[in-house]
């Protein structure tokens, strides 16, 4: 009798405390009390303190880049050019210099690069992930152009964004100085992996030593629908897959090194009021659940929060739809001691989106 008393009263104790044995060590393990696993280590002015139901749900379509694009705008005006036809999609536009400079637009991107750029900047600017690097601000901090502004630079851009409608935000401009390039290379590829990729006479030329004729201004944006930015990477919504919306331009003294403007959408009439929105105490609780249950080191830190839109495909042929979408940027660290691969701690970082009107995880 004793024995089954005993039993009730366990099986009690797990309904009452509403979590699982797993989600008890989680909390416990990392020192987080009460009910709050995700820590969010943000400045209080960068919370998001004032969500509303005032957001739309937008329509649109890309804009028609590829019939809109003039080579004038890219090519300097000394180089000849000749176009290009494509064969799969005769739609798209394209143009190829005598530098070896090409220009390409289709609906939503036009994309125009150089021999400068992938000789000079193209390896430096990504992670080993192939994701754009996030660390610039402390690598260009307190560097210059020689020759070029960043009023300049910007205008530049700035110029050609608003001749063919394109309406950005979150401007960026980071000055890629000597110093800054070699640094970057070095992290790139070490003296030793750089003397080996010499040695092989088929691999692209690639820039070692640099001069202020390198020098140049790199300008990130984010493309808008009406007065919100759009997501910048990648994502999966429903059955598609989606490369997100971003402009990135690097502005050499004397040239136009690369511009990719991609995911250039023009928005219609036709906007619909949100009705219901996750507030972003729901969407924070909704990351808590997220990660309740899993057993970290330490803690789980939210570094950045933010509402941003989404294009996802309409039920129109060639229509979008854009709706809000909450992103957070989490850090938290996994015991690997037991991996055959690696022992120690591993870190991880992460982000994640959150659909704002269903509350569904968008991978």
């Amino acid at each position: 009798m004793k024995l089954k008393v005993f039993i009730f009263l366990l099986a009690l104790g797990f309904i009452l405390t509403g979590c699982t044995t797993e989600e008890k060590v989680s909390k416990n393990n990392d020192e987080l009390s009460g009910d709050k696993v995700v820590k969010f280590n943000i400045d209080r002015d960068d919370r998001l303190d004032n969500i509303n139901n005032n957001y739309e749900k937008l329509y649109g379509e890309k804009i028609s880049l590829n019939e809109l694009v003039r080579p004038d705008d890219f090519f300097k005006q000394d180089e000849k050019f000749s176009k290009i036809q494509y064969e799969i999609d005769e739609s798209d536009a394209g143009w190829k210099g005598s530098s070896g400079s090409v220009l390409y637009a289709e609906p939503g991107r036009i994309y125009f690069t150089t021999k400068e750029f992938s000789e000079i900047y193209d390896g430096l600017l990504w992670t080993n992930k192939g994701e754009l690097r996030d660390d610039f601000d402390d690598l260009t901090k307190g560097e210059e152009v020689a020759g070029l502004s960043e009023e300049d630079a910007v205008g530049i851009i700035q110029n050609i964004l608003s001749k063919y409608g394109i309406t950005a935000k979150n401007l960026r401009a980071f000055p890629l100085s000597s110093n800054v390039l070699l640094k970057l290379s070095k992290e790139y590829m070490s003296d030793e992996e750089y003397e080996e990729y010499l040695k092989d006479s088929t691999n692209e030329p690639m820039k070692r030593e640099f001069s202020e004729e390198d020098e140049a201004y790199l300008i990130i944006m984010n493309p808008c629908v009406g007065k919100n930015y759009l997501y910048n990477r990648a994502y999966d919504y429903g059955r598609y897959s989606y490369s997100g919306s971003l402009i990135l331009a690097i502005v050499m003294r004397n040239k136009l090194a690369v511009f990719d403007a991609d995911g250039a959408y023009e928005v219609r009439d036709n906007t619909e009021r949100i009705n219901k929105m996750l507030t972003l105490n729901e969407a924070e609780e909704k990351l808590n659940d997220k990660f309740c249950d899993m057993i970290v080191n330490g803690d789980i830190i939210c570094r950045k929060e933010e509402l941003t839109y989404i294009a996802v495909k309409g039920k129109e042929e060639q229509t979008y739809e854009f709706i809000p979408a909450y992103v957070f940027d989490i850090e938290y660290s996994l015991d690997d001691s037991k991996s055959d691969e690696k022992e120690g701690i591993k870190p991880i970082s992460q982000t994640i989106l959150l659909d704002a009107q269903s509350g569904n995880w968008i991978e």
